[in-house]
């Protein structure tokens, strides 16, 4: 996976792309979560975005805008396998290896579009929120 930083994903979301969202398997609330609410920060900016579990989820947790918009990738793997090829940026949301979405992760990895952990992100963004902090203590 990649390891754009902030200013560059920026860059890449600055015209309409074709995005896929997914999440480790058996998701649970922070995987749901920050996928549909990632789901509609993208759309709001006008991309076009699919989401895929790569298992199915709780019924406690299908009551969240956008749930019914997730394709449960076992229910139609050629479908979920045509929206990681046809993504121009494929999110990997709350999980650090490929493995952790089952028979989708091959298809992730062989996907012509960017690949960007939330893992990475989320470094990236505390070094930069340290870097702030030192900088103005250092002031």
């Amino acid at each position: 996976m990649n390891n754009l930083n902030i200013p560059e994903l920026k860059g890449l979301l600055s015209k309409p792309r074709r995005v896929a969202i997914t999440m480790h398997q058996k998701p649970d609330g922070d995987a749901i979560g920050s996928s549909l609410g990632l789901y509609h920060f993208l759309k709001g900016e006008g991309h076009r975005v699919e989401v895929v579990a790569p298992t199915d989820y709780p019924d406690n947790l299908k009551w969240m805008p956008g749930a019914d918009q997730v394709l449960i990738g076992p229910t139609d793997p050629d479908r979920a396998k045509w929206i990681f090829d046809g993504a121009d940026v494929v999110f990997c949301l709350d999980f650090n290896a490929l493995h952790r979405i089952n028979e989708f992760g091959p298809a992730v990895e062989d996907s012509m579009g960017q690949k960007v952990s939330s893992m990475t992100l989320e470094r990236r963004i505390r070094s930069q929120q340290i870097w702030a902090k030192r900088s103005t203590l250092e002031s």
